[in-house]
C-alpha cells in the first residue's frame, strides 16, 4: 500500500502541473534550429512546484545532435508514442544521434518529466541513449522524476535505452523492443552524499517506500540472456513490478563489475510482473548483489525451462583480481565466512538461501533457489558480501509468510548494536 501511495502521489503531484507554469511549444519535432526543441528547453525557468513545459509536436524527425537541459525542472512533452495509453498523433525520433540523445542533469530538488515520444533505431550509437544524472545528496533531496508513454524500438547501436543516475521517482508505461539491449539502467551512487554506493549500502534499505527508483507497467523484449529489463549497480534501489517481459531478464549488477571502488546493486524488489519464454530459459531473476523481494510473478515457458527461477550469483568467490575489494572467499576482511563448516558465521554471511529451505555456506559459484516458488511463496534475498557490507547492518536469516498472509512480505534486518530490529513490509 505504501508503494501505491507513494506512486499515485508523485505521478498525480506531476500531473497537477502537467500543462502549468509557461508553455514552449516547439515550431517542429527537429532537435536543433529557431524554435525547434533545444531552442524552447534552453528557455526554460527553473520553479519546481510548478515546472515549466516544452511541448515536441507530432511528426516524424531525425535527431542528430540530442537535446540537453541542466539544474532544471522541466516537463517535455510529445503528442505520444503510439502505444495503447498515448496513441497516435505521435512524436517519433529516429535516432542518428553519436552520442546521447537525451541529457538531463537536473539539480537538488528538481522535478523532471518526460512523455509521449517513441524513439526509433537509426544511425546513432554511444551508451546510453537516454540519461537523467543528478547530484548526490539525502534521499529527500534527490532530484525526481517521472518518464512515462516512451517507446525505444531497434536503437540497436546501443547497450543501455535509459540511464538514471541518483534520482527517485518511476518511470511507467515505457516500451522497450530491443535485441540483447538494457530497457534501464539505475545507479544511487551519491546516496547520502557518499561516493561509488557506499552510503547507499550504509543506510537501512527501506523496502516499500519512496527511496527507490520505480519502473511499473512497462513492456521489456528481446532482452534476451546478456541484458536486463532493470540493471543496477553502484548503490542502486530498484522497484520493478506490475510489468511484461518477453523472453528477458531480471538481472543487477555486483561489486565484482570492475567499477574499482564501487558496490553493487542495493536492493531489487520484483513482484506482479509476467514474463513469458518462447525459447529454453535459465533463470528469470538473478542476484549478484544486494537484497530485496521476489513475490508474486507469473511465469510461462513454452520451450521448457533449463535453471531456476531465482539464482544468487557471487562473481567474487573465485578470484581475487576484483579491484580493490578483492576475491569473495571468506579470508578477506570484507566478508567474513563461515570458514570452519561449523556453523558459526562470523561478522557477515556470503550468501544464504531462504529460510525455508535452510541456509548454506556457498560452495560454488551459485546458490539457487531449485524450484520456482508458488505464486504465495515469496522469496526474500539476505543481503550477502558479495554486495560488501563494510560495516553496515548484519543480516539474519530471510523469512517467508505464511501462504494464508501472502499480501504481506517480511524480510528481517539486525543492525550492527543487535538492539534494533526492523521488518520491512
Amino acid at each position: 500500500m505504501r508503494r501505491l501511495l507513494f506512486t499515485l502521489a508523485f505521478v498525480l503531484g506531476l500531473a497537477m502541473h502537467a500543462d502549468a507554469g509557461k508553455v514552449f511549444t516547439a515550431a517542429t519535432c527537429n532537435d536543433t534550429g529557431a524554435n525547434n526543441v533545444q531552442a524552447k528547453l534552453n528557455r526554460v525557468s527553473d520553479n519546481p512546484s510548478d515546472p515549466d513545459t516544452v511541448i515536441i509536436p507530432a511528426g516524424n524527425c531525425k535527431w542528430s545532435t540530442g537535446v540537453s537541459i541542466s539544474n532544471k525542472s522541466v516537463i517535455m512533452k510529445g503528442a505520444g508514442d503510439g502505444s495503447a495509453t498515448s496513441p497516435c498523433p505521435c512524436t517519433v525520433i529516429a535516432d542518428n544521434v553519436n552520442g546521447k540523445l537525451v541529457t538531463i542533469q537536473p539539480a537538488v530538488g528538481n522535478k523532471v518529466r518526460v512523455s509521449g515520444i517513441k524513439f526509433t533505431g537509426g544511425t546513432g550509437s554511444g551508451d546510453p541513449g537516454f540519461l537523467v544524472s543528478g547530484p548526490g545528496g539525502t534521499p529527500e533531496r534527490l532530484p525526481q522524476l517521472r518518464l512515462d508513454r516512451l517507446t525505444f524500438s531497434s536503437l540497436t547501436n546501443r547497450n543501455h535505452m535509459v540511464w538514471v543516475i541518483n534520482v527517485v521517482g518511476v518511470a511507467d508505461h515505457v516500451t522497450c523492443t530491443v535485441s540483447g539491449l538494457y530497457c534501464f539502467l539505475v545507479e544511487h551512487p551519491g546516496w547520502n552524499g557518499s561516493a561509488d554506493g557506499h552510503g547507499s549500502f550504509a543506510a537501512a534499505t527501506n523496502l516499500g517506500s519512496a527511496n527507490a527508483f520505480y519502473v511499473e507497467d512497462s513492456d521489456y523484449s528481446g532482452g534476451g540472456t546478456g541484458a536486463s529489463f532493470v540493471d543496477g549497480s553502484r548503490g542502486a534501489r530498484i522497484v520493478a513490478r506490475k510489468s511484461r517481459l518477453t523472453n528477458s531478464q531480471e538481472v543487477v549488477h555486483g561489486t565484482e563489475t570492475g567499477f574499482g571502488n564501487a558496490r553493487g546493486t542495493r536492493s531489487l524488489e520484483f513482484y506482479g510482473n509476467v514474463l513469458n519464454y518462447s525459447v529454453n530459459w535459465g533463470s528469470s531473476v538473478t542476484f549478484r548483489s544486494g537484497t530485496g523481494v521476489v513475490f508474486n510473478n507469473s511465469n510461462s515457458y513454452s520451450a521448457g525451462s533449463g535453471g531456476p527461477y531465482v539464482a544468487i550469483t557471487n562473481n567474487r568467490n573465485s578470484s581475487s583480481n576484483f579491484e580493490a575489494w578483492g576475491g569473495c572467499d571468506g579470508t578477506g576482511p570484507y566478508d567474513d565466512n563461515d570458514t570452519t563448516g561449523g556453523g558459526e558465521w562470523k561478522r557477515h554471511l556470503c550468501i544464504v538461501e531462504d529460510a525455508r529451505r535452510g541456509h548454506k555456506r556457498l560452495g560454488g559459484s551459485h546458490a539457487r533457489y531449485r524450484r520456482q516458488p508458488m505464486d504465495d511463496e515469496p522469496i526474500c534475498i539476505p543481503l550477502c558480501c558479495y554486495g560488501l557490507l563494510g560495516d553496515q547492518p548484519e543480516p539474519v536469516e530471510s523469512e517467508t509468510v505464511p501462504s494464508e498472509q501472502h499480501h504481506r512480505v517480511e524480510c528481517v534486518e539486525r543492525h550492527d548494536d543487535h538492539g534494533d530490529v526492523a521488518r520491512r513490509g
